[in-house]
């Protein structure tokens, strides 16, 4: 069934599998497209340089022994020249 992100393309950074897993399977059940999950900085920067647009972004803070910010800034950077 699809719900109401319908053509919303989701950047999902989460280094726990089962918590990645669970939240892209329920974004996707309501028509998102998932994009990820990654569980790195440096695989979600790289999928955000090659993904196109990119609606929303979740983000887990911390990774591991590194944090998403790299890929917030990534993010709030790519929405200012889109559009």
């Amino acid at each position: 069934m699809k719900g109401g992100l319908t053509s919303t393309r989701i950047l999902v950074v989460e280094d726990n599998y089962i918590l990645a897993t669970a939240l892209a399977e329920c974004l996707e059940d309501e028509g998102a497209e998932v994009l990820g999950p990654c569980s790195s900085v440096g695989s979600a920067l790289s999928l955000l340089g090659n993904a196109g647009r990119v609606d929303v972004a979740v983000l887990d803070v911390r990774l591991e022994r590194e944090t998403s910010e790299p890929v917030a800034a990534l993010a709030r950077r790519r929405a200012r020249w889109c559009c």
